[in-house]
């Protein structure tokens, strides 16, 4: 959970954000509307670590075993596939001890005291794991902005930013934490581990741009996609990135009608799918009512308004202040 207290910004005399208190979960999209100068990109800086806020708190609920290297996550999911494929065996290993047991009662009795203790040890493995898997918060306010890009929270500008002499596939894998070959020595003297590594890297940002469907212009550059194109490829490298919190500015604005619906589908699928927090700012009230699941309705620094996307467009305050009915 991403956790915002009391979070205040001014600019001069001008509370651009003003006692700000609001909670954003995994596995949702909420929406953050409001006319221009309502303090929604100014919140996303606050969050992203570009400013510093003058009173409050942002508090990242991470779990523990999350805080460790984030690089080392495809090392922790080979253990979990070895463990699965361990209790496969365990499982077969079981069935032929309850054959015995048929054939054999005091070999049976045997059995089910080594079970009870197997029992035993499960639960206290379990219990082990759900002290490993306890939540710390962290205040990322007190951050720096590529500190806070480490623990997992990524951002898509409103003015699309993507290398424009670089191809869409080279464009991705600059989205990864950490690339192997950037070490000199270790491109020199482990050169074979080196090219293994980026084969791999290769593999898995073709399979980014398969899913944002720009597979057919891996080769493009980006300079040579329409604005559409860039936005996907911009969603394609947080993608990359593994990032769990995104903050998403304005991504259909601009945007051809026809791109429109595949973007929002590709953003669903980042929540829905994939369990990423995603936090959007949208002036498109048509998006907000087809993707949000939740929305805050900001005007003049402050959240005047918020819960299910029918209540807060249908409240008479934003309708007279926002959509001007």
């Amino acid at each position: 959970m991403l956790r915002l207290v009391n979070l205040t910004k001014s600019f001069g005399g001008v509370k651009a954000v003003d006692n700000v208190s609001v909670d954003f979960k995994p596995g949702r999209i909420t929406s953050l509307i409001g006319p221009n100068g309502a303090g929604k990109t100014t919140l996303f800086n606050l969050i992203s670590g570009f400013l510093k806020p003058d009173k409050g708190e942002i508090l990242l609920e991470v779990e523990m075993w999350k805080m460790e290297n984030r690089s080392e996550r495809q090392e922790d999911r080979s253990k979990k596939q070895e463990a699965r494929s361990k209790r496969r065996e365990d499982r077969s290993e079981m069935l032929e001890v309850r054959g015995k047991e048929l054939e054999a009662g005091s070999k049976g009795l045997e059995v089910r005291s080594k079970k009870m203790e197997n029992r035993k040890w499960k639960i206290e493995a379990r219990s082990t794991k759900q002290e490993d898997r306890s939540i710390e918060q962290i205040k990322i306010h007190q951050m720096k902005p590529f500190e806070i890009a480490q623990l997992g929270i990524g951002r898509l500008f409103q003015d699309v930013r993507v290398f424009k002499k670089l191809r869409s596939i080279d464009n991705v894998i600059l989205g990864a934490e950490k690339l192997a070959g950037e070490n000199p020595l270790e491109a020199v003297f482990l050169n074979h581990k080196v090219r293994k590594y980026e084969r791999g890297i290769i593999e898995k940002a073709k399979e980014v741009l398969d899913f944002v469907e720009l597979k057919d212009k891996t080769e493009s550059y980006g300079e040579d996609l329409s604005y559409g194109q860039q936005k996907l490829l911009a969603l394609a490298r947080l993608l990359f990135g593994n990032y769990d919190v995104l903050l998403l500015d304005e991504p259909t604005a601009g945007v051809n009608p026809a791109m429109i619906d595949k973007i929002l589908s590709i953003i669903k699928d980042m929540a829905k799918r994939m369990n990423k927090m995603v936090i959007v700012i949208e002036h498109n009230m048509n998006v907000v009512y087809k993707i949000s699941d939740w929305v805050y309705f900001m005007n003049e620094g402050a959240i005047t308004a918020f819960g299910l996307p029918d209540d807060v467009l249908g409240n008479e305050e934003v309708k007279r202040l926002y959509i001007g009915l």
